[in-house]
C-alpha cells in the first residue's frame, strides 16, 4: 500500500513513511518534479507521479488525454510528453501514469479513445490511469468497462470519482468493484480511504491511501467540482453488510504488500511497474483483443 498526497503535503508526511514497506503517489501539477527531487534526496521506495488531469478536465473521444498546460507552450503529444516527464532521463518515477481526463459515467467513446491511444504506445511499463465516475460500476455499465480494460495489456490504476462516498451511493457499487478487481488482473486502486485495505484483500495489485480528504478514496471529483467528504463509517457498514470490500479480521486475507525498492532488474528478469511496486512478478501481457 502506497500513500497518495499532493505535492505540497509530501514534506509533512515523508518522515512517517517507511520506504522499505511503502512509497508515494504524488498528485497534481508539479508531481513529476517533486518525485525527481525525492530521488535526488535519497528516497528509495516506489514513487509514482500522478498528473491528476482528471481533477481539471474531462476526457473526450477527440481528446482522452487533455492538455492542461495552462497556456504554456507545449509542443508534441500530451501523453508522450507526460510519460517522458515522469520516467525520462533522471526523472525518478518507478513507472509512468497516463494523464487521463475524467471519464464520465458510460462515456464509452472517451474510454475507447483512451484505450486505443495506450495500445499505440506499445509500452506495457506504463500505468493506464482510469479515473472513472462511479456510475461505471452500475450493473448495466461495469461489463463494458471490464471488457475495455482487458483489451489493454498495461497495468491499470483505477480511481473512483463522485461526491460523498460513491461506493455507498448505490447497492451494486461494492460488488462490481470486487468483480472488476477479480476480472482485470494487474489493477490497482488509487486515491482510496479504508476501501484500500479491502481492495488488497480482493485482488488489487496494490493500492494508494489518500493522506488527506482531498486525496482519499472517491476524491477523483468531477472536473471543476470541490470534493465533498463523505460519511466513511456509514459507507463501510453498508459495504460490509453487502459482503463488502472491508475484510473481516478472521478472513485470513493478507492486506499488506511489501513493495520493492523501485530498481529495475537486469534484462531477462520479470519486471513490470506493478512487480516493482509490489515485489511480485506479473505474467507477461497477452496479445490485446480487438
Amino acid at each position: 500500500m502506497l500513500l497518495q498526497a499532493a505535492v505540497s503535503r509530501v514534506g509533512y508526511i515523508r518522515e512517517q513513511l517507511d520506504p522499505v514497506r511503502s512509497g508515494f503517489v504524488v498528485s497534481g501539477s508539479g508531481a513529476a518534479a517533486k518525485v525527481r527531487k525525492l530521488r535526488e534526496e535519497g528516497f528509495t521506495g516506489p514513487l509514482l507521479a500522478d498528473p491528476a488531469v482528471y481533477t481539471v478536465a474531462a476526457a473526450s473521444e477527440d481528446d482522452p488525454f487533455p492538455d492542461v498546460s495552462s497556456g504554456q507552450l507545449a509542443f508534441g503529444d500530451p501523453l508522450q510528453l507526460s510519460i517522458e516527464e515522469q520516467v525520462g532521463h533522471r526523472a525518478g518515477a518507478t513507472a509512468a501514469m497516463t494523464p487521463t481526463g475524467y471519464l464520465h459515467a458510460e462515456d464509452s467513446d472517451a474510454l475507447k479513445a483512451a484505450v486505443h491511444q495506450v495500445l499505440k504506445l506499445e509500452d506495457p511499463h506504463v500505468f493506464f490511469s482510469v479515473p472513472v465516475d462511479v456510475g461505471w460500476l452500475r450493473d448495466d455499465a461495469v461489463g463494458q468497462l471490464i471488457a475495455w480494460l482487458n483489451v489493454v495489456p498495461n497495468p491499470q490504476a483505477v480511481m473512483l470519482g463522485g461526491q460523498m462516498d460513491p461506493l455507498a451511493g448505490f447497492s451494486q457499487a461494492v460488488g462490481n468493484l470486487k468483480r472488476l478487481l477479480a476480472e482485470v488482473p494487474g489493477t490497482a486502486l488509487l486515491r482510496a480511504d479504508l476501501a484500500a485495505f479491502g481492495a488488497l484483500a480482493h485482488g488489487a495489485v496494490f493500492t494508494a491511501f489518500g493522506a488527506t480528504s482531498q486525496h482519499a478514496a472517491h476524491r477523483a471529483a468531477r472536473p471543476g467540482r470541490q470534493a465533498v467528504r463523505g460519511r466513511t463509517e456509514l459507507a463501510l457498514r453498508a459495504a460490509a453488510g453487502a459482503d463488502g470490500l472491508l475484510p473481516r479480521r478472521d478472513a485470513g486475507e493478507e492486506v499488506r504488500r511489501r513493495p520493492g525498492a523501485g530498481v529495475r532488474p537486469a534484462t531477462g528478469s520479470c519486471w513490470t511497474p506493478s512487480s516493482t511496486i509490489t515485489g511480485r512478478c506479473r505474467p507477461p501481457p497477452t496479445t490485446p483483443r480487438c
